[in-house]
């Protein structure tokens, strides 16, 4: 009975050219001989297994001073290698900084400020007799807030009008902005009282019952910083107070309607 002949070929077109040996015709085997023994016991050929990832490093958002970690599994011919960058730099194991023996990053405690700060992107690399492959970029941010950059400030307005309070941070990750009134959380998205998208507070056809102090408050998951209070004064709009005169003029009898606007504050 004729025997099959075998031919290994590359598998991967990053692989250098295959040796003259490889691509030499391999012995033929009859149906009825004894199983071939294993591509590994021929002279330069051999199994290849490339390289994956099964679990690649995500982005990341923690509170300084938090434990880290940033996963990553490769699969392959063993023995496999990981190793990791952060903003294309090779890390180097420290007290702070550790591989886990499944290829995941461990930071003992993040850092945000100054050069030593552990945000920034990073990069898982694996290795292997026959190659290396790099991972996705993940992004670790430490989060921070500043101190407010802009502050409400008082504002007097007339009853029915329009009030407008601004504030500002700067935050990573940006923050939530939400209001109080007289230190009691101000509910929004109501009919008249409403957050723009820049944080500032609009108030419409403002009421008497809006007057008071109000106050910025911007939260993320690393802080939570309150601005100053700022007072809004509504103006009353007045109270008509009507009179009528008599006024006799040559025997011409005219009533005259006089009326008076007081204006009342708050």
């Amino acid at each position: 009975m004729t025997g099959l002949a075998y031919q290994c070929t590359p598998l991967h077109p990053s692989l250098p050219p295959l040796s003259p040996q490889c691509l030499s015709p391999l012995p033929s085997f009859h149906i009825t001989d004894p199983p071939p023994p294993p591509l590994s016991l021929f002279p330069g050929v051999f199994c290849f297994s490339e390289l994956s990832f099964i679990i690649e490093p995500s982005d990341i958002t923690v509170i300084s001073k938090d434990p880290v970690v940033l996963d990553c599994v490769a699969h392959g011919q063993p023995p496999i290698v990981i190793g990791w960058l952060r903003n294309g730099v090779g890390l180097a194991e420290s007290e702070r900084l550790r591989f886990l023996s499944n290829g995941s990053l461990y930071i003992l405690e993040a850092r945000r400020d100054g050069e030593g700060s552990d945000g920034g992107f990073y990069q898982c690399l694996s290795q292997n007799k026959y190659g290396a492959i790099l991972s996705q970029r993940s992004r670790l941010t430490i989060a921070n807030i500043s101190p407010f950059v802009v502050q409400p400030v008082p504002l007097e307005v007339t009853e029915g009008s329009v009030a407008r309070f601004t504030c500002q941070v700067t935050s990573n990750p940006p923050a939530t902005i939400t209001w109080e009134l007289d230190q009691s959380t101000l509910p929004l998205e109501t009919d008249r009282i409403t957050v723009l998208p820049n944080g500032a507070l609009q108030i419409q056809n403002v009421q008497l019952e809006d007057a008071g102090k109000y106050r910025c408050v911007a939260t993320n998951i690393g802080n939570r910083v309150k601005s100053r209070k700022a007072t809004l004064s509504v103006i009353n709009q007045g109270v008509c107070v009507c009179f009528q005169l008599r006024l006799w003029v040559d025997l011409f009898k005219s009533n005259q309607i006089k009326c008076i606007y007081i204006a009342l504050r708050s």
